[in-house]
């Protein structure tokens, strides 16, 4: 799966000047999906993601692009940011229970 692209879509971009930064956060989403379901580091250069994983890791960038693009004017709701790692939490559950 190109994440870049699946990320560019959700986020509706059309133009490449922040793949550079979208690069960084798919890093630091698929690192964190790794320890959180305890696979080693690199698991998913080797290995497919499921379709829960790929929506977790997804929601994940996109929520760091957003909360980057808005920046210090931020009005991002506490309750909002908490319910989406809730959810992404709850997806990397489901499939490392099934990976371990």
């Amino acid at each position: 799966m190109d994440l870049l692209k699946s990320v560019k879509t959700n986020l509706s971009i059309k133009y490449n000047d922040n793949d550079g930064i979208l690069q960084h956060f798919i890093t630091v989403a698929v690192d964190y999906t790794e320890s959180y379901q305890c696979v080693p580091k690199n698991y998913y250069q080797k290995n497919e993601m499921s379709t829960k994983t790929q929506s977790a890791v997804i929601i994940l960038i996109s929520h760091f692009y957003e909360l980057c693009v808005q920046g210090k004017n931020s009005t991002a709701n506490i309750s909002t940011s908490s319910q989406i790692w809730n959810t992404v939490n709850s997806l990397l559950r489901f499939d490392s229970e099934q990976l371990n």
